[in-house]
């Protein structure tokens, strides 16, 4: 039996296609984006790369600084908030809010503790998770002084910060538009998001290249915040901020960090040199003016020195009681700006100096000052006035205004326009009457007061009364805003004259820390109060 012969062998297969010839140089892989389909392969100029890649940073560095600067803005309104939230309390739960601020509060309750509780430099340790649910906080002076200077710090910076962004929005929206305009011109819309994504990856890259480089975890301190991505460093910032109260240069020993008034320098300088002037009695060895002390002098400023001191004492000693309101107003004022930055000093003195030329418009005087009807009209001017208040055109001599007007008007006017008020009425009025015809700036200089100076002071011999009274009145405002501190000023200095070194120590440590008994102590159940 014959078999059939087996069938032919199978073709060869085809040959494989050759491979695709590779990319060009400058060309990028992109997957579909939305719905539209862009080019796997895309060349770009490298010059329009470069100048694309220079948009790119330029942009990305200004969008990341002003992230920085809004959220330092609000992390300083967001601590500033928590502070009046937490006021006066011994301790406070700061665990629900951002790291960056429980790092801030940690370093403010270290900084109100007492110097052998704290367990290290400010702003070194850091609070565990537990620790930031009961954070004590210092209930004397210290703590409280902390706590208003951390305050006043945040809200300052946030006032700048807001101020910064403003300016900037301006300066940087320009140059953002500017560097959309070179991204979209350059090439076509297809591929600027591929060479965009190439300059990220490669960013993105050089980044992780340099934490490789420079990992310090281990030498680095922990913290709850991360300032290199919260774009701000909050604790440090309130570091710096209560700095000079742990060097002890923001307050001295005396003042005991804004609780006292430190006045000793104002009554050695000013007071002891004219004590007369201060107490009661005529002349300066009058028994009074020997007895006269530093808690006579307080217990003067309490009780209102404008009413105190005669008027005809100030007149005649002008030039040391001015040099004496002029030291104690630089003192007073300083020490509000240390103890109430957030106040505004014109809203202390402004409302007093209105109300005294109100009243000196109606009387010619004020509490304190005789009232004379002849200078009423200085409460609408001051000294630099160059146009004459008095109507001078009726009178066509120098006879004829001595005639009609009182020596004591002619002297008011005169002290007004800062010329020479003395002499008789007869020289008032020729100095007067050559105001008529002849501008001041071209009258000889001998109409004129002579001025001189001394400790900061432009003293003028002829000095108004009304301008004594303005700087009394401004005086007398600022000590009735610190009038609680002005009276436990004078407590303290009395108790100190009968206290031992021991007593005073003690006294220092309960005003700075508080007593041994402030605030509740709380118990566990179970456990007894002792």
């Amino acid at each position: 039996m014959e078999y059939p012969p087996p069938p032919p062998p199978p073709p060869p297969p085809p040959p494989p296609p050759p491979p695709p010839p590779p990319p060009p140089q400058h060309s990028y892989h992109y997957a579909p984006s939305q719905g539209h389909m862009i080019p796997q392969h895309v060349s770009v100029d490298p010059e329009v790369e470069a100048s694309m890649r220079e948009a790119l940073f330029t942009s990305s560095k200004l969008l990341e600084q002003a992230r920085c600067l809004e959220t330092e803005r609000e992390a300083n309104m967001m601590m500033a908030s928590s502070l009046l939230r937490f006021g006066g309390e011994p301790e406070v739960n700061v665990s629900s809010y951002p790291g960056g601020l429980q790092d801030a509060w940690v370093v403010l309750s270290e900084a109100s503790k007492r110097q052998a509780e704290q367990p290290s430099p400010i702003g070194i340790h850091t609070a565990t998770t537990k620790e930031q649910e009961h954070l004590p906080i210092g209930q004397g002076q210290l703590g409280k002084t902390t706590q208003s200077t951390t305050l006043a710090g945040c809200l300052q910076q946030a006032a700048s910060l807001n101020k910064t962004i403003a300016e900037r929005r301006k300066i940087d929206g320009k140059t953002l538009k500017k560097a959309q305009t070179v991204a979209k011109t350059s090439v076509d819309a297809n591929t600027v998001y591929p060479v965009w994504l190439k300059i990220f990856d490669e960013r993105l890259k050089e980044i992780r290249s340099y934490h490789a480089r420079h990992d310090i975890k281990g030498n680095k301190r922990p913290r709850l915040g991360n300032p290199s991505a919260d774009g701000y460093d909050l604790a440090s910032s309130v570091a710096e901020t209560i700095r000079p109260l742990s060097e002890g240069t923001l307050f001295s020993s005396e003042e005991v960090m804004g609780k006292y008034l430190n006045l000793n320098s104002v009554y050695e300088s000013t007071v002891g040199p004219a004590k007369h002037l201060f107490c009661e009695g005529d002349g300066e060895n009058s028994k009074s003016s020997s007895t006269f002390g530093f808690v006579d002098f307080l217990e003067l400023l309490s009780n209102g020195i404008n009413t105190r001191i005669p008027e005809q004492k100030k007149l005649k000693d002008r030039k040391k009681y001015v040099r004496f309101l002029v030291a104690l107003q630089k003192y007073l004022e300083d020490f509000l700006k240390r103890t109430q930055p957030l106040l505004q000093m014109k809203d202390v003195t402004d409302p007093a100096t209105t109300e005294l030329e109100s009243e000196w418009r109606e009387t010619g005087g004020c509490e304190g000052w005789e009232a004379k009807p002849a200078e009423k009209a200085m409460a609408d001017s001051n000294s630099d006035s160059a146009t004459p208040s008095l109507d001078l055109t009726p009178y066509a001599s120098a006879g004829d205004l001595e005639k009609s007007i009182d020596g004591d008007t002619l002297k008011a006017e005169l002290s007004r326009l800062g010329m020479k008020c003395g002499g008789t009425v007869k020289d008032r009025a020729k100095r007067l009457f050559a105001t008529k015809d002849t501008p001041l700036d071209k009258l000889p200089r001998k109409f004129f007061a002579k001025k001189t100076g001394g400790d900061d002071v432009m003293a003028v011999k002829n000095e108004k009364r009304i301008d004594l009274a303005r700087r009394e009145i401004v005086v007398m405002a600022l000590l009735n805003q610190l009038k609680p501190t002005l009276e436990a000023t004078l407590r303290r200095t009395e108790r100190r004259e009968t206290q031992t070194t021991k007593e005073r120590e003690k006294e220092m440590d309960e005003d700075l820390h508080g007593s041994a008994v402030t605030g509740p102590k709380e118990t566990k159940d179970g456990e007894d109060d002792d």
